[in-house]
């Protein structure tokens, strides 16, 4: 899979999986991902239900923000379990391994992602903004690079809850809120 679109936002297989909409089984390898914001190797926006699904290798860069491995952000409600990622990941804000930001009453199960991850600010290994939602039985190995709010699983401060998760990655940042699990 390439997508080649600079200046174009939602970017990914799928512009955006809508409330219902249902992926299960799939396994992208080698991708080249490039958007500008709302960027994922899988969709730029979830709200539906991602099931088994993984990206193997490749690169995903957002000229803007809301970049993840997988999907660019995982909106309200929207379920991600079973789910890997091991290409790199390049945006500006909100840069995420698997995804870029984890809105309010999302779900993330059984993921990892062990690519490297760059960016400016809310940058993690996992979920690069805000977990509003759910994290469960999740880890990040990659590097993660940034300037400020930067995490080895979770870049931004936690809202919503995680559980059974870890980070081993090499966390850089030269602002505030650097940390090894959450900025």
């Amino acid at each position: 899979l390439t997508i080649d679109r600079p200046s174009t936002d939602y970017v990914g297989l799928f512009s955006r999986i809508g409330n219902g909409g249902k992926v299960r089984n799939l396994t992208i390898e080698n991708a080249q991902g490039q958007g500008k914001n709302y960027v994922g190797v899988l969709a730029g926006k979830n709200n539906g239900t991602t099931t088994n699904a993984g990206v193997e290798g490749g690169n995903v860069t957002g000229q803007g923000d809301y970049v993840g491995g997988l999907v660019g952000t995982n909106g309200r409600n929207g379920t991600i379990k079973q789910v890997y990622v091991t290409g790199k990941v390049t945006g500006q804000s909100y840069v995420g391994g698997l995804v870029g930001t984890n809105e309010r009453q999302g779900t993330i199960q059984e993921a990892f992602s062990t690519g490297n991850i760059t960016g400016n600010k809310n940058v993690g290994g996992l979920v690069g903004g805000q977990n509003g939602g759910t994290i469960q039985q999740a880890y990040a190995t990659g590097d993660v690079m940034g300037q400020d709010t930067v995490g080895g699983l979770v870049g931004r401060p936690n809202d919503g809850t995680i559980q059974q998760a870890y980070a081993t990655g090499d966390v850089a940042g030269q602002g505030d809120r650097v940390g090894g699990l959450v900025g």
